[in-house]
């Protein structure tokens, strides 16, 4: 079984479930962001170091590790809660962006989503109860392209794109799945209010 198709599925699961459960679930959401987060800088870092070029278990091996730590740190994280949801958001968006724009240059890509970041952590407050749906919404829709796209694409075209969504397909793929992931996202949360008024 080759790496590429477990990187694909890990991207898929915690794409659907941040999906489907990000406002009603929001601190299990950020787990799984943590893990994907954690799992997707340990790639790069250990392409960029030539540290990928051994044994691809092993390496999938300490990105899982890597992974479930961040995951872990993001899910005690509670009281950040809304600077996490505010962050993820910014980096959703910015990662969405450098995708469509095809921006090639490494440093240049990491700098606008570190921005972005930051800048989603301090002004995501102001979006209230749609924060944690928007931000679940973009994070899932950009995991579940990147994993579909680990799936579907060879080695070659993944290491190009260093994991980003590029070329209309994927664009338009990320936007139908956060409009959808937001649609459904609001349909749970207005059932669970009306089942608590009862």
């Amino acid at each position: 079984m080759d790496a590429t198709l477990i990187w694909g599925l890990i991207a898929l699961v915690c794409g659907g479930f941040m999906l489907v459960y990000g406002a009603s679930l929001i601190r299990v959401v950020l787990a799984f962001f943590g893990f994907f987060a954690g799992f997707v800088v340990a790639t790069l870092v250990m392409n960029w170091l030539g540290l990928a070029a051994g044994n691809a278990w092993l390496q999938l091996l300490v990105e899982v590790i890597i992974g479930a730590v961040l995951g872990l740190v993001f899910y005690n994280l509670v009281s950040l809660t809304v600077y996490l949801s505010g962050g993820i958001l910014g980096a959703g968006l910015a990662m969405f962006v450098i995708g469509a724009l095809n921006l090639q240059a490494d440093w240049l890509a990491v700098g606008i989503t570190g921005v972005a970041t930051v800048i989603g952590a301090i002004f995501g407050r102001n979006l209230g109860d749609w924060l944690p749906v928007l931000a679940a919404s973009v994070a899932g829709g950009y995991a579940s392209v990147v994993g579909v796209g680990l799936l579907f694409r060879s080695a070659e075209e993944v290491a190009a794109n260093r994991l980003l969504p590029s070329g209309l397909a994927p664009i338009v793929v990320f936007l139908f799945l956060v409009v959808v992931g937001t649609l459904a996202q609001m349909q749970i949360r207005d059932l669970r209010r009306r089942l608590v008024r009862r």
